[in-house]
């Protein structure tokens, strides 16, 4: 799969959050389990514009310009990015 295809996954976090330490772990998770996501981990603390009006708190994990997750990760994001990845992978092979 080319990278313009690549589903692609953006984790908004901020300085002194124990949620945006829990999501560094599910980013590390993420990428190791699913090496095909272009993943990106954004530190809203450190850069400038680069946080989206939309985000209202962090972390925040956005599939594909789509919010699918805000506060505290859990199982279930993992599992949305896995069975959104398995779609994508199915539509690929089969269609």
């Amino acid at each position: 799969m080319d990278k313009e295809n690549r589903k692609k996954l953006k984790i908004y976090i901020s300085d002194n959050s124990a949620e945006s330490i829990k999501a560094l772990e599910y980013a590390s998770k993420i990428n190791m389990l699913l090496p095909k996501i272009d993943l990106e981990v954004v530190n809203i603390s450190r850069v400038e514009n680069e946080k989206p009006e939309y985000i209202i708190m962090v972390p925040a994990f956005v599939l594909d310009n789509e919010i699918i997750h805000l506060g505290k990760p859990n199982d279930e994001v993992l599992e949305k990015i896995i069975d959104s990845s398995l779609q994508d992978y199915i539509q690929r092979h089969l269609n």
